[in-house]
């Protein structure tokens, strides 16, 4: 006996055609999962993709500590008690007073 006949003896009174249709249900419904899980991936990619192309990479910042602080605030009379006795020029703008020159050192460089 082959196959098809094997068939037809067993899946008589319409249950071969009730077997197709639930076999045709049971792949269309499988198809549309793997379609509905490729979208999804392939979204989630896009989205990975885009959210990481804007931004530069990221790099560490060496960090730096001074040996000396850079400067030092003192007040006027701190100031006036360094440079006593010292040639000094104030070089004054409109934010007040912006350097404090030493003419001494000045003139040795020339």
């Amino acid at each position: 006996m082959n196959k098809e006949q094997l068939l037809a003896d067993t899946l008589d009174n319409d249950d071969g055609a009730q077997f197709a249709r639930a076999a045709a249900a049971y792949a269309r419904r499988q198809r549309a999962l793997r379609h509905a899980g490729i979208t999804a991936g392939l979204v989630a990619s896009a989205a990975a993709f885009l959210l990481t192309v804007g931004q530069p990479p990221l790099r560490p910042v060496p960090v730096i500590a001074p040996s000396t602080p850079a400067l030092e605030i003192i007040s006027d009379q701190e100031l006036m008690a360094q440079l006593e006795g010292q040639p000094v020029l104030f070089v004054k703008g409109s934010a007040g007073i912006t350097a404090v020159v030493l003419i001494a050192d000045n003139q040795a460089g020339r």
